[in-house]
């Protein structure tokens, strides 16, 4: 928290958690932009994707980190902040106004991919399972520590 923006970097793991994508996260593919104003450092989203793949654990709850995670993730107010944004976003009116906002962009660029990849689908129940397994997965949590 003294190098690195926990508010920019903790939306960021909760974005990639979202989208059940942790390519992003590796070290190859981390990018970062060091913000002159706040004279902290700024996670750039790089290499993205959307595979959706439905592992139980959550990304800051692995055991086999990089060394820059395993780092990063000993700093307290970085997981609480993570654990905060986690919360906000695995809420359904949070996705819902996400896609109120959001449906005529993802049609449009929908219908840009399918240029290239016909059958290509944007999977908006996809969203609303990863935030129900993150859900699921904080409520866990916090039972276990009760």
């Amino acid at each position: 928290s003294k190098v690195f923006d926990v508010e920019q970097w903790a939306r960021y793991y909760a974005i990639n958690e979202l989208m059940a994508e942790y390519h992003a996260l590796r070290w190859h593919n981390l990018r970062f932009y060091f913000n002159p104003q706040t004279e902290k450092i700024e996670p750039i989203g790089f290499d993205c994707g959307s595979w959706f793949s439905e592992k139980d654990e959550l990304f800051f709850e692995r055991t086999n980190q990089e060394r820059f995670h395993q780092l990063a993730f000993q700093d307290s107010l970085l997981i609480d902040k993570i654990v905060d944004e986690l919360l906000r976003i695995s809420e359904k009116p949070y996705m819902k106004q996400f896609y109120r906002e959001k449906n005529s962009e993802i049609s449009r660029l929908e219908k840009l991919m399918q240029l290239e990849k016909p059958d290509y689908r944007f999977w908006h129940e996809w969203l609303f399972k990863t935030q129900a397994r993150i859900k699921e997965r904080l409520n866990a949590e916090s039972s276990s520590e009760s």
